[in-house]
């Protein structure tokens, strides 16, 4: 009996935020894609060249996003300079929010750098991730999708922040960062997928996927995306290609902890994919019958 009115008042809490609250897989975050310049975003600190300008930063075909070349002033020493931008989120404390944007940097210069640059996310001054690089070699460049689990401290409008730093100075050939895509979504269905790393045509793709623990699930991956269906018996919705659309990549299960890393080749045969936007959603059985929350990366020479 006890168990049960915890239960029903721990529902009843939940069900008073989600009222008060954007709706469940809505991006909290506006003009993540930078289709508008910069509104929205507040700007400050320091880097070469700041602006909004076209790249291909998720290696699936060139769109809007925010760039510079981050590092410290000429004529000042390391640890370097952070230029930073944000805006304020609606966030619900308690609640499980996800966290994902494309990163990449770019060197134009024909000699390695020891560092390319790092991009650091705070929420109401915490840092919650980064995603660091080391070095780059000339005219390479490097990408990753960030995927981020937190949860807010307090509810209301929070401040997002993102910072790009360089250990050394800044000027006009230093490694130019690039961010797109940036969505904060709360309440995200699992299984979640998370790629981590280079995803390049080569080497592996590897996967990091959360959930109920020791849940079972099925991953699928897809070039098109569908209007959410809602299948009986389901929680959550469908939104990437039916079968024959869509292919089942991977079955397996969490662990105690509620979670799994695979790692997946990509050979040299999947070359005609590269480059493709891809779509990925995963189906959790446990206590009930969940439909995650879809990621969209793809894979790249």
């Amino acid at each position: 009996m006890r168990t049960a009115a915890l239960l029903l008042s721990t529902c009843l809490a939940v069900a008073a935020a989600l009222l008060t609250s954007p709706a469940r897989g809505q991006n909290l975050v506006s003009n993540g894609d930078f289709g508008n310049g910069s509104v929205g975003w507040t700007i400050s600190g320091y880097a070469v060249d700041p602006k909004v300008m076209p790249f291909d930063t998720s290696g699936t075909g060139v769109s809007t996003s925010f760039s510079c070349r981050p590092g410290s002033k000429k004529g000042t020493l390391p640890p370097g300079g952070t230029l930073f931008i944000q805006q304020n989120v609606q966030m619900t404390q308690g609640l499980l929010h996800l966290l994902t944007a494309d990163v990449a940097i770019f060197n134009s210069l024909g000699l390695t750098n020891v560092h390319a640059g790092t991009f650091e996310f705070y929420v109401d001054q915490v840092l919650i991730g980064r995603a660091k690089y080391k070095g780059i070699q000339p005219n390479e460049t490097l990408r990753r999708q960030v995927c981020i689990r937190f949860t807010p401290q307090a509810s209301g409008s929070k401040v997002l922040k993102i910072g790009f730093q360089r250990d050394w100075g800044a000027q006009l050939l230093t490694p130019r960062s690039h961010i797109d895509n940036i969505t904060i979504t709360r309440l995200p269905l699992s299984p979640l997928i998370c790629p981590r790393l280079e995803r390049k045509i080569g080497g592996n793709l590897t996967l990091d996927i959360y959930g109920q623990p020791s849940a079972g699930y099925a991953l699928f991956v897809s070039g098109t995306t569908i209007p959410p269906l809602r299948p009986p018996g389901f929680a959550g919705t469908w939104s990437i290609g039916l079968p024959p659309q869509s292919l089942m990549v991977l079955v397996g299960a969490l662990d105690s902890t509620g979670a799994h890393q695979q790692i997946l080749p990509l050979p040299a045969s999947l070359i005609g994919l590269a480059g493709v936007p891809l779509h990925w959603q995963g189906i959790e059985v446990s206590s009930q019958l969940t439909l995650g929350h879809r990621a969209d990366f793809g894979i790249y020479k």
